[in-house]
């Protein structure tokens, strides 16, 4: 009898590693990559997002943080997956109210100091454009997205991602990538071995900062969504 009931714990065994074994195989030959961006002038491109689209995370939904930090909303850019919370704290001495009209995640945090009473759930990918009803100035991105692998790139231009075995496909975020403010710029990993894993991004719009304002009822945004 513990012959056929071990007989039988192996077979399911066996079974489940044969299910598990395209994840394990694409999860251990696992490619780390570190790609450099720059801008059509040769600088180096920092808050470039960059994602894998053909993956999907493993591990459970995680809260974020997007903090507020000398009028500034630090990080400026943010990457969210879909089904993550972001906490908005407010580590400067004054009020702020922070709000977004994007079609992904439209939200309104009332002017307030310190933490919020609960963080703000992003379940729709998409872009979410930040802005303060009290200062015009700030400015800040959510990027939600539904891939497991992504990454922001540092003031080096450079972010390091490990790319699971038979994925190509990567795709860039920039806020001055295109007018469509949404847009994403798609490019395969084969294309980017042969460049040494730099690329110039190409940015359709220009370096100066852009503003949020406030007009009407008191909330408005001017940036493209």
């Amino acid at each position: 009898m513990k012959s056929a009931v071990s007989r039988v714990g192996k077979t399911l065994s066996g079974i489940g590693l044969m299910m598990l074994s395209p994840f394990l195989s694409a999860v251990l030959n696992a490619e780390t990559i570190t790609l450099t961006l720059t801008d059509p002038q040769g600088d180096l491109l920092p808050d470039a997002v960059v994602f894998l689209p053909e993956t999907r995370a493993a591990s459970p939904a995680q809260t974020r943080v997007m903090d507020q930090i000398d009028k500034r909303f630090v990080p400026h850019v943010l990457v969210a997956r879909a089904g993550d919370k972001v906490l908005f704290p407010n580590s400067d001495n004054i009020r702020h109210h922070v709000y977004s009209f994007s079609e992904a995640k439209p939200f309104e945090l009332k002017l307030y100091s310190g933490k919020p009473e609960a963080p703000v759930s992003f379940d729709q990918p998409g872009l979410v454009v930040l802005g303060c009803n009290i200062h015009d100035s700030m400015l800040g991105y959510i990027l939600v997205t539904e891939a497991g692998v992504f990454g922001v790139t540092d003031a080096r231009g450079q972010v390091t991602l490990k790319v699971p075995d038979g994925v190509d496909k990567l795709h860039i975020w920039h806020e001055r990538y295109s007018t469509r403010q949404s847009a994403v710029m798609g490019v395969s990993l084969t294309q980017l071995r042969a460049s040494q894993w730099r690329m110039q991004v190409p940015l359709a719009i220009a370096a100066s900062p852009a503003s949020v304002s406030a007009p009407g009822n008191g909330l408005g945004n001017r940036m493209r969504n």
